[in-house]
């Protein structure tokens, strides 16, 4: 969103969580605040990147600043959502430090999708922690 390049190269040896969304997705919008909570649990041991999916740039500019939302965005073209597959709002997508997708899930049931979340970020952790 500020002009910075993120790759998934980049970011070998950490987890990342994609987050597929828009801002006109209901379930999306109420998914919000967990996702607040989690960036902020997270401090350093799982990277989250929010894609925007269909909302113009002005749009999503808005919509990012209004809620503070301070981790990695992006806004797509549909070309991530292709590679992941991405048929239904929100999806996430965890990503082990070695770049294999190990977790995903459409969809959001509160603290539910909350604590499977947190559950995928500490297997793709360990699963990363047992290779070494």
């Amino acid at each position: 969103m500020r002009g910075q390049r993120h790759t998934l190269s980049g970011l070998s040896g950490k987890v990342v969580v994609l987050d597929f969304w828009g801002s006109w997705c209901p379930p999306c919008v109420k998914a919000l605040p967990g996702l607040i909570r989690l960036e902020k649990k997270l401090a350093g041991r799982a990277v989250l990147i929010s894609i925007d999916e269909g909302d113009s740039e002005t749009a999503w500019r808005q919509f990012v600043d209004k809620n503070e939302m301070s981790w990695p965005q992006c806004r797509d073209n549909g070309r991530y959502a292709h590679v992941y597959t991405v048929r239904a709002y929100p999806t996430y997508v965890v990503i082990d430090g070695e770049g294999l997708v190990r977790a995903r899930r459409s969809g959001y049931g509160g603290r539910q999708t909350e604590a499977w979340l947190e559950t995928e970020i500490q297997k793709a952790a360990s699963s990363l922690r047992s290779a070494r």
